[in-house]
């Protein structure tokens, strides 16, 4: 009874004809070809495969609690892109009329990880935490740009061909206090450092045409950093509490892939950044239990935050200066009787730069890319016996995501700087049965069949496309428990 072992496997393969972007406008964002279309030269289908395991052993030693998760993990990706529009002309030169361009693009990715933590039992005065961390990944990366005739897809050669293999590596040890000073008040302290090492090797072979020779690019980094938090809480009641949080984060930096013979304005690194958080809440239930709450404020100062920005036509990720990120988030649920819930969520957030970012046509004020000022959903679910051993569900939830700007694009992007992406709002539904084994749901997403706008990418005038939300949407889901 003391010791409990979990292992759990998942493997999960998808399939695609094309692209979920939509070619636009760059000004308007209005369709250039009709609702959901998009032009193309070459198809552009896709595959993903993912493999994941896990072991979990859980061990109450009595004196002391010991838990290891070890998990490893498998990616798998081949994609082709219709780069015509930008790389087309290099096969023109090469062999002759208007062929297209087709990018494939082949990942592989491994990921191993384990973690070990010792655990104190519960007490009311010291409890402890320490522990360690390792994770090692090895990825490939093969890129391939060819020239196929138009029409027909005949192969006509290769143009540029592009692999890059790169490893991780990080070990951390971590530990935390909890202190209870009193039944109601107690204060947490924690640490963490870490240590990661990077490598990666870049090989790029043109078409003997060009007369460039193959080019190899090697980049390593390593890096340690010690990040803490501080996390004081009062119990004022037995359904309500406050807590206050300060706490430091970190992100490594990594190569950028890129050719070679990218101009010098193209980063082949970026580097790490961090964060400083700070965060101040309050949860609570009352009405025996009918209504709970949990609002937080927070704020979060950035230093070198890490941005993604295009550059001469190259998609890379950048350091920007210091950013800052604060606001309001909320979760409320009600029970105004039994069986009936409401849940209502939602966020208000201020982001954006601190200080200008001349690399990436940024300037002190500018919000950081994809943060909606305002997002919140209400969802209300009814639940009653319906037969046999069978409950019914009935639910609906309606979203709400306010306006967003767009990744930071150089001055050479049409137009330049950022695009401010339109807000927009679904509605959702669902039906289903279900027991102690079996459930069964009918579902319609996105009921409105709104576009909402999710990503804005641009590689100049009239090259611009927008990723959307999914259309209206229905189905059906069957589950059973063995």
């Amino acid at each position: 009874s003391d010791l409990s072992i979990r292992v759990a496997a998942a493997s999960q393969t998808a399939e695609y004809d094309g692209s979920n972007s939509v070619d636009v406008d760059p000004v308007t964002l209005q369709p250039l070809y009709g609702e959901l279309t998009q032009q193309r030269v070459v198809s552009e289908p896709s595959e993903f495969k993912y493999e994941n395991y896990s072991a979990t052993v859980d061990w109450n030693a009595g004196s002391f609690r010991l838990m290891s998760i070890t998990s490893y993990g498998e990616l798998q990706s081949s994609t082709v892109t219709d780069a015509t529009p930008i790389y087309g002309g290099f096969g023109g030169l090469l062999f002759g009329g208007s062929p297209g361009a087709p990018l494939h693009g082949d990942v592989d990715l491994t990921k191993f990880t384990q973690e070990i933590r010792l655990t104190s039992p519960v007490s009311d005065r010291l409890d402890w935490q320490v522990g360690g961390y390792y994770t090692h990944e090895s990825g490939s990366l093969v890129q391939h740009l060819d020239a196929v005739a138009v029409p027909g897809g005949a192969y006509l050669g290769n143009i540029i061909q592009l692999s890059l293999d790169s490893t991780y590596n990080e070990g951390a040890g971590f530990a935390d206090l909890t202190y209870h000073l009193n039944p109601k008040f107690d204060i947490q302290l924690g640490g963490r450092w870490s240590r990661n090492t990077q490598d990666a090797t870049q090989n790029t072979a043109y078409n003997a045409g060009f007369g460039i020779p193959v080019a190899i690019y090697n980049a390593d980094s390593t890096g340690s950093v010690w990040t803490y938090s501080l996390a004081p809480s009062w119990h004022f009641s037995a359904n309500s509490m406050a807590y206050a949080r300060l706490a430091t984060g970190y992100r490594p930096g990594g190569p950028n892939v890129v050719p070679p013979d990218a101009p010098p304005t193209v980063q082949r690194e970026y580097n790490s950044d961090k964060t400083t958080n700070v965060e101040l809440g309050i949860r609570s239930t009352q009405l025996d239990g009918r209504l709970s709450l949990d609002v937080a404020a927070f704020h979060v100062d950035w230093k070198d935050i890490q941005l993604y920005q295009v550059v001469n036509g190259f998609g890379i990720n950048a350091n920007g200066g210091t950013a800052r990120s604060q606001g309001v988030e909320w979760a409320f649920g009600y029970l105004p009787v039994h069986g009936l819930t409401f849940q209502w969520t939602g966020a208000y957030t201020d982001a954006k730069l601190t200080s200008a970012a001349p690399d990436l046509n940024a300037f002190d004020g500018d919000p950081l890319p994809y943060a909606p000022k305002w997002s919140t959903a209400l969802d209300g679910q009814y639940g009653w016996t319906a037969f046999a051993d069978y409950k019914g569900l009935l639910g609906a939830t309606w979203s709400y995501i306010d306006s967003r700007s767009s990744d930071f694009a150089n001055s050479s992007a049409t137009p330049p700087g950022q695009i401010e992406l339109p807000s927009y709002n679904t509605w959702a539904a669902r039906l289903g049965f279900e027991n102690a084994r079996y459930k069964f749901s009918i579902y319609g997403k996105n009921l409105s069949d709104a576009r909402g706008i999710t990503n804005y990418s641009s590689a100049g005038a009239p090259y611009s496309t927008v990723t959307v939300i999914q259309p209206r949407t229905y189905g059906i889901t069957l589950a059973a428990m063995f």
